[in-house]
């Protein structure tokens, strides 16, 4: 599942992978809160550190793109990317 250590996973998992809305608790103490994908963060969500500081935003495999508005479209737009790679290999975009 996730590449980094956790102590506590709260989410689905789907062929081997997590996904879907999960709460996870790292072991270096950070939280993340929100949308998963194939074991990485992706779309909307928020790591909260030990020190109460956060990034609350969108995600894309694994990488924080943006907060608000202008972060939604970032992220959406490397998703689109994604799938129209996905379409030129003829397989399904998930």
């Amino acid at each position: 599942m996730s590449k980094e250590p956790f102590t506590d996973y709260d989410g689905n998992v789907h062929e081997e992978l997590a996904e879907g809305m999960v709460k996870i608790t790292y072991k270096n103490g950070n939280i993340y809160e929100g949308g998963y994908y194939r074991s990485a963060k992706s779309g909307k969500g928020k790591l909260i550190y030990p020190n109460g500081k956060m990034k609350d935003g969108y995600w894309y495999r694994d990488k924080f793109v943006g907060e608000g508005e202008n972060g939604k479209i970032v992220y959406e737009k490397k998703w689109a990317e994604w799938c129209e790679a996905y379409s030129f290999q003829q397989q399904h975009c998930p």
